[in-house]
C-alpha cells in the first residue's frame, strides 16, 4: 500500500512483502494508516524550519534596518553572523546520536522545539549583536537537533512509503526557504527594526505549530525495543501498521524479528562505537565519500547564492 502504486516486493523486498495480505483498500481508508501519515507529514516539516533559517540568514541582509543594527557588517565580521548557527550545530552534532539513543527521539525533537523558541525569541528580542548571534547559535543547535526527526520517520514508517517519506524530509528543506522568503518580502515595508525582528520571531511559529503532533505521535518502535521495552514496540507497530487487524499481525511480528536482529549485529560488532568508522576498509571508504561529499557541496559555490545572494545582486547593480 503505498502512494504511487509500486508493489510491495519493489517497494519493501520480498520478505516484508511476503508477510502483506491482498487487501485492497487505499491507505486513507485504513485509519491507522491515515493517522500515521498525517503525523509523518508533520514531523516531515521540522526540516522546513532548517531551511527557514538558512533562508533567512540571507534574506535579511537585504533589509536597511538589519544592517544598521548590526552595524553595517562587511567581510570577515558578515561572514562571521552566517556562520554563527554552525557554531551550535558543530558544537553538538557529535553528541546527539549519544542523546537519542539514551533519551528517545521524541525527547532531541523536542530538543530542536526548544531551541528555535529560545533562537526565535532572543533574536527578535535582541537588544545588540551580540544577543542576535547569540540567538543565532542556538537556532545552530536546533539543526543537529531536528535530524532526529528524520530518524523517527525512518523507524515509524510503514515498510512501503519509508522510502518516500525519508526523500520528504529534506525535499521540504526548500519549503522553508520560499516561506521565508515571503514573509521578508512582506515585512520588507514596516518600518524600523520591525521589518527584521517579525521574521526572527516567526521562526518559532512551525515548530509550535507541530507541537501538538510531536506530543500525540508515539516514540519509534526501535528505540523501545533497544532500551528493553519490547512490549511498548510491539504495541506501536499492533496499532500504526496493523490497525490491530489479525491479517497484519506475521507483518508486525516480522518487524519485530528484524529489529532485534539488527540490535544483535549492532552489539556483535560494536557498530555503536566511533571506531567502527575505520574499523574495516569499507567503512573508510564509506567515510571518506561522506566527508568528501560535504566538503564538494561547500565548494560548489551554492553557499554564495544561499548565505549572500542579496548582497551579490547589490555588487553587480
Amino acid at each position: 500500500i503505498d502512494f504511487k502504486g509500486e508493489t510491495p516486493v519493489k517497494a519493501t523486498g520480498e520478505l516484508i512483502a511476503s508477510t502483506l495480505p491482498d487487501d485492497h483498500r487505499k491507505w486513507y481508508q485504513r485509519k491507522n494508516l491515515l493517522i500515521l501519515y498525517i503525523l509523518i507529514a508533520q514531523f516531515v516539516l521540522f526540516a522546513s524550519s532548517i531551511g527557514y533559517d538558512s533562508a533567512i540568514t540571507n534574506s535579511i541582509q537585504a533589509l536597511p534596518s538589519w544592517k544598521v543594527f548590526m552595524n553595517h557588517p562587511t567581510g570577515t565580521w558578515l561572514g562571521f553572523i552566517s556562520a554563527s548557527p554552525f557554531v551550535g550545530t558543530c558544537g553538538s552534532i557529535f553528541f546527539i546520536p549519544y542523546f537519542c539513543d539514551r533519551f528517545g527521539r521524541k525527547a532531541v525533537i523536542y530538543a530542536t522545539v526548544l531551541f528555535i523558541w529560545i533562537g526565535s525569541i532572543v533574536g527578535a528580542s535582541a537588544k545588540n549583536p551580540a544577543s542576535y548571534i547569540v540567538s543565532r547559535i542556538f537556532m545552530g543547535l536546533s539543526f543537529s537537533c531536528n535530524y532526529s526527526a528524520s530518524i523517527w520517520i525512518g523507524e515509524i514508517s510503514y515498510p512501503t512509503t519509508r522510502g518516500i517519506f525519508s526523500a520528504c524530509y529534506h525535499a521540504i528543506y526548500y519549503f522553508g526557504s520560499v516561506l521565508c522568503a515571503w514573509v521578508i518580502f512582506g515585512t520588507r515595508v514596516c518600518s524600523g527594526d520591525a521589518a527584521w525582528r517579525i521574521p526572527v520571531g516567526l521562526q518559532a511559529a512551525i515548530p509550535t505549530i507541530l507541537l501538538p503532533a510531536l506530543i500525540y505521535a508515539p516514540e519509534s518502535p526501535r528505540w523501545l525495543a533497544s532500551v528493553g521495552r519490547f512490549e511498548e514496540a510491539e504495541a506501536v507497530l499492533l496499532k500504526f501498521h496493523a490497525n490491530y487487524e489479525e491479517v497484519y499481525i506475521p507483518l508486525v511480528q516480522l518487524e519485530m524479528e528484524e529489529i532485534l536482529a539488527a540490535m544483535e549485529i549492532q552489539k556483535k560488532n560494536n557498530i555503536s562505537s566511533w571506531k567502527s568508522l575505520v574499523a574495516t576498509p569499507g567503512n573508510r571508504k564509506r567515510l571518506f565519500i561522506s566527508c568528501f561529499l560535504g566538503v564538494a557541496f561547500a565548494w560548489n559555490g551554492q553557499g554564495i547564492v544561499t548565505w549572500y545572494l542579496s548582497t551579490v545582486f547589490k555588487d553587480v547593480g
